[in-house]
């Protein structure tokens, strides 16, 4: 009852119209100023989270809310995002040829994809360098080059059908990492939603960059002391 009312601004109004007529709920840098359609779909998504606190993502220039997560989902992103900011800080994270892995790594940002076509909201994504400009209350036309997703009851066929041909070929590792109870599992796919490969629910995965990342979709009491992810974490 209370998404139809923001979904039919976007039947009602043209982008334009949509600027003018709502409140500025966050800023943009002037990296976006230029592109009206950004402009609009940040404050859409500023609308829905301001006023009916919910996050939406734009697929094909329509709000398409988020589904609910589970608490699982929240632990495996926060777990992803500590300990491969801990190895970069810390020097300890290497690509394959020595050097020092410079990513910057970021978590609930969004980017525009397929020239403003969509605006997705990744659980964790991988720049190849940090941008001191990027603002997390814009949209950023960076593409990553790895990008993690969490998978949920609610949001499975999203990150598992919708999302493959948005984020590939464009982006060099999309991950999914399944946490649902009895399915638990971890998807790589590397530039081609054709090329991807299973792997159990723990595992160091070999991105395209030349780093090593270490994935756990079992909970947060996961016992496995050969877990990467969760051995870090407890230690």
């Amino acid at each position: 009852m209370f998404i139809r009312r923001p979904l039919s601004l976007l039947s009602r109004f043209n982008k334009i119209k949509l600027i003018q007529s709502i409140p500025a709920l966050s800023s943009t840098t002037s990296i976006y100023d230029q592109n009206p359609s950004l402009i609009a779909y940040k404050k859409i998504i500023d609308i829905y989270d301001f006023y009916l606190n919910t996050k939406i993502e734009i697929e094909n220039g329509l709000p398409v809310p988020s589904t609910a997560t589970s608490l699982i989902h929240g632990r495996t992103i926060m777990d992803i995002g500590t300990v491969v900011k801990f190895e970069i800080k810390s020097g300890l994270r290497k690509r394959s040829g020595g050097k020092l892995c410079q990513c910057d790594v970021v978590t609930d940002v969004n980017i525009a994809f397929t020239e403003g076509k969509h605006v997705k909201r990744p659980d964790v994504a991988f720049f190849f360098t940090r941008e001191k400009n990027l603002d997390v209350d814009s949209v950023t036309t960076r593409i990553p080059h790895c990008v993690i997703n969490v998978t949920s009851p609610g949001n499975a066929s999203k990150d598992l059908i919708t999302n493959l041909d948005i984020y590939l070929p464009g982006v060099n590792d999309y991950i999914v990492v399944d946490v649902r109870e009895g399915a638990q599992k971890i998807i790589h796919y590397t530039q081609h939603k054709d090329r991807k490969h299973m792997y159990d629910k723990r595992s160091t995965l070999q991105l395209t960059c030349g780093c090593n990342l270490a994935v756990c979709a079992a909970d947060i009491e996961c016992d496995d002391k050969s877990c990467l992810v969760h051995h870090f974490i407890q230690r």
